[in-house]
């Protein structure tokens, strides 16, 4: 189990022992109001190997009080992995050159959100499968110019220079704050995984962690 998933499992049960806490006091009105639909938008900092930033959208629906189903998706600017970086280090050194290896990730998940209470303050955990297309690409460059592959005599396979399309895990704690009656913020964290992909047991790309500090901002329907 990877640190990322461990720190997930620990932030779920201080956020249940917190939840249980609250309500052996006398719990408040639940402050989310009656819909069937929620819609927002989302900004966050990835954390990791490689630090960048994403944006993205969702969409829930209220199955039960306490329990939605949603759909979301969202663009990753970079989430290069060492292995990413260690296989263009490894070109880039044999022609002399220094490089730059980016992984670009878009994912959709689908899931479900289960909230542990209903208050002023709303957490909740959620777990969603979908699918991730990862890009790959890698800039060489000499004496600071930027230079093509093709000019060094290489020429890049698809792990350096390509589309992979792989299964996608989502899970999440966090929590939503409703305000100005239909609308909220969603903040919380979010570990998803991009598996890797192999071909005739061969390695092609790793698998890619993604650990995200998200905020949303949404509207009840």
């Amino acid at each position: 189990m990877t640190y990322s998933a461990r720190s997930a499992i620990v932030c779920t049960t201080i956020v249940v022992i917190s939840a249980g806490a609250a309500r052996a006091q006398t719990p408040a009105a639940s402050s989310i109001p009656p819909h069937k639909l929620a819609l927002e938008v989302t900004a966050a900092a990835t954390l990791g190997h490689t630090s960048d930033k994403s944006f993205g959208g969702e969409a829930d629906y209220s199955f039960r009080p306490r329990l939605d189903f949603f759909v979301e998706g969202a663009h990753i600017g970079n989430a290069a992995t060492s292995d990413l970086e260690s296989r263009a280090r490894e070109i880039g050194d044999a022609v002399g050159a220094s490089t730059s290896a980016v992984e670009r990730v878009n994912f959709l998940d689908f899931g479900a959100r289960y909230r542990v209470g209903t208050f002023k303050f709303n957490p909740y955990v959620a777990l969603g499968v979908g699918f991730a297309q990862v890009k790959t690409s890698t800039t060489f460059s000499q004496n600071g110019q930027t230079v093509s592959p093709e000019s060094l005599g290489i020429q890049l396979g698809s792990d350096l220079s390509g589309t992979h399309t792989r299964p996608f895990v989502m899970a999440a704690v966090g929590g939503t704050a409703p305000f100005a009656k239909r609308y909220f913020v969603d903040f919380g964290y979010r570990y998803g995984h991009a598996f890797k992909e192999t071909e005739d047991s061969d390695l092609v790309l790793a698998g890619v962690n993604t650990n995200s500090l998200q905020v949303g901002v949404g509207s009840y329907f």
